[in-house]
């Protein structure tokens, strides 16, 4: 009996880190696409002094998310993530602002794919 209260037990823990992971991919991208969004406009209306400085603040808040998504995510996932976070600051300052939009896109593709790799499904579960 001991035995399958500790497997109860066991499933109810891993249930939870499950949805922690979930949770905080959730909103993480969340925030991270709201603020993407935000420096595409902001390039788009030609306000690179403002997009340069709300992308070096996204960079910021990405090292802290980045903290907290590496107790449920694969490092090479984020990792490409950060290349391409890492690209945009440089671009918007050298205004090349196609590249900058299509740094911005493919972004938002890649955060869109961390969460939903996260999201507690079937074909993710197996």
């Amino acid at each position: 009996m001991k035995r399958l209260w500790i497997s109860v037990v066991l499933l109810v823990a891993l249930l939870g880190v499950c949805w922690a992971g979930n949770a905080a991919a959730s909103s993480a991208s969340a925030t991270i696409s709201r603020q993407i969004n935000q420096i595409k406009s902001q390039v788009s209306q030609g306000n690179t002094y403002t997009a340069l400085a709300s992308s070096l603040e996204l960079q910021e808040q990405w090292r802290a998310e980045h903290r907290r998504l590496c107790l449920f995510m694969s490092h090479d996932k984020l990792a490409s993530v950060d290349e391409l976070l890492s690209q945009i600051p440089a671009l918007i300052d050298n205004e090349q602002i196609g590249l900058a939009l299509s740094r911005c896109d493919q972004l938002n593709a890649q955060i869109t794919q961390l969460e939903e790799s996260e999201a507690l499904r079937l074909e993710n579960l197996f």
